[in-house]
């Protein structure tokens, strides 16, 4: 892991931030982790992030990892993981 994700870890989990969902929270980790990525590890770091807001149901998570199972980026490609995220934020899996 590099020192940019471990920033943004810390840096977001602290208590200088104003108080938002965990969901939420877990998103912006992800996302600013993906942003400033340097390692293959930062961007399976940031796949985490997105996963356990996804799971809480957060739909900009949920679309985001149904774009990283579709392409392969961060995690292992897979439709059906694709297919089921992107299903989630129409509503369509419960």
């Amino acid at each position: 892991m590099s020192a940019v994700t471990n920033f943004i870890e810390d840096y977001l989990s602290g208590d200088n931030q104003v108080t938002i969902s965990s969901a939420q929270k877990n998103y912006e980790i992800g996302k600013r982790i993906e942003k400033y990525a340097i390692h293959d590890d930062d961007i399976d770091k940031a796949a985490y992030y997105y996963r356990m807001a996804a799971i809480e149901g957060f739909s900009p998570a949920q679309l985001v990892l149904s774009k990283m199972y579709q392409t392969g980026h961060g995690v292992p490609h897979n439709e059906k993981l694709a297919d089921y995220w992107l299903g989630c934020v129409k509503g369509l899996n419960y």
